[in-house]
């Protein structure tokens, strides 16, 4: 993959139409960590004809944040627009807006990406439209905290739920623990099946997740991940999850992560990410 560093007053070029993983740009946050501390990171791109940007998932190492352009992100030729958020509590920096060019190319370009979510808020606010009673559990979901206690069990809101992280694998027809999965590799590729959760047994430089299947008759509809980030870490997910409050995660090397995936309305699914303290 070819690196391209971002600079002020320069135009970035993300590479021609409908290219996938071809390039990835490059920013410097080292400035902003010696100001403000450590903080979290969004990028935010606009491609050329759409009225609002969306967030890109992005991987950071020292003072470096790595985007890797994705064929949604060179869906259409032209200029777009970049802005790379940084967040230290209730502290929020904000880069330049960089201008962006994505090259024509012949030939078919891949399927056209759906209209990007500007933040979880309007997600909430459209399913109420739908159906008011989920909208409302949806709503209890994203504002719950998620923890891992002391005792291995899964915490909401300060309360054990008497449900540990690593439970026994569980059986169609029972409403208890999900089934476990272990994986090999540094490189995975998932689609994830319902009521199942994946434990990579060594350092991930590259997550994949193609999509999420049913759970069988009778198991809960649900899905999570457990995986330590590699020196350099990219994980890949698709359009439909939304991220609990609007934070997509931001992954450290050498640390070890929860991933859990909740399905809420209109195909959407909530996704919450957890770092678990050694």
């Amino acid at each position: 993959m070819k690196e391209v560093c971002a600079e002020q007053r320069k135009v970035v070029v993300l590479g021609r139409q409908g290219e996938h993983l071809a390039r990835c740009v490059v920013f410097d946050i080292g400035d902003w960590q010696a100001v403000y501390g450590a903080g979290t990171v969004q990028l935010l791109a606009q491609r050329s004809g759409d009225e609002t940007p969306y967030p890109c998932p992005v991987s950071v190492e020292g003072g470096a944040v790595r985007w890797a352009v994705r064929d949604r992100d060179a869906a259409r030729p032209g200029h777009g627009r970049l802005e790379l958020q940084y967040r230290v509590g209730d502290t929020v920096v904000k880069s330049e807006i960089y201008r962006t060019l994505t090259m024509e190319a012949l030939g078919n370009v891949g399927p056209v990406p759906s209209a990007p979510e500007k933040n979880w808020v309007d997600t909430v606010l459209q399913a109420a439209c739908d159906a008011q009673q989920n909208a409302q559990a949806a709503k209890e979901a994203v504002t719950r905290t998620i923890t891992i206690g002391e005792n291995g069990n899964w915490f909401i809101e300060g309360e054990d739920t008497g449900f540990s992280v690593s439970g026994p694998r569980g059986e169609p027809g029972e409403s208890g623990f999900p089934a476990m999965v272990n994986l090999t590799d540094t490189t995975q590729s998932l689609a994830l099946a319902g009521n199942t959760d994946y434990r990579c047994t060594d350092a991930v430089t590259a997550l994949t997740v193609t999509g999420f299947e049913a759970a069988p008759n009778g198991r809960r509809e649900g899905w999570s991940i457990h995986f330590v980030a590699g020196t350099t870490i990219l994980v890949m997910l698709p359009d439909s999850v939304v991220w609990n409050y609007g934070a997509a995660p931001v992954f450290t090397p050498g640390s070890e992560y929860w991933l859990l995936f909740t399905p809420l309305l209109n195909g959407k699914v909530l996704g919450v990410w957890n770092e678990v303290e050694a």
